[in-house]
């Protein structure tokens, strides 16, 4: 069981890879290139920071599972507050569910309305990079 669901996270990764944006990165809590990336568990909340490039999406954490009724809150910033940004979780299936940002504020709660594996994804359309700080609970 263990295998099938390596395999298949691998699977959605590369899937999503492919699908979203060009110029994804998926960053990685353990191996974040330039420290880039900076997550801090404490039960069902996460803290993070990201610096995304130009044009890239990144996914910012491994994947949480989530039943039927579930919600998942962002609450973070981001710099410069000019930049076009969207934020949202990408389903197993390789949709993504997101909204665009404001103003420098990311602020939404995310009701999960199909039992999956979801991925906290942020998207800078921008052509310069963007810092982003905040909160995710789950």
């Amino acid at each position: 069981m263990k295998i099938k669901r390596t395999v298949l996270t691998i699977l959605v990764f590369t899937f999503l890879l492919f699908l979203l944006e060009p110029g994804i990165t998926l960053a990685d809590s353990f191996s974040a290139k330039n420290d880039s990336l900076n997550i801090e568990s404490t039960n069902s909340s996460k803290q993070f920071h990201v610096s995304i490039p130009a044009n890239t999406t990144v996914i910012v954490d491994s994947g949480f599972s989530f039943e039927v009724g579930e919600t998942f809150t962002v609450k973070a910033s981001y710099s410069p507050n000019t930049a076009n940004v969207k934020y949202g979780l990408v389903a197993s299936d390789g949709l993504f569910y997101g909204i665009s940002a404001k103003g420098g504020i990311l602020d939404y709660t995310f009701a999960i309305g199909v039992r999956g594996t979801y991925y906290f994804a942020v998207v800078n359309n921008s052509s310069f990079p963007v810092s982003v700080s905040g909160y995710i609970n789950y």
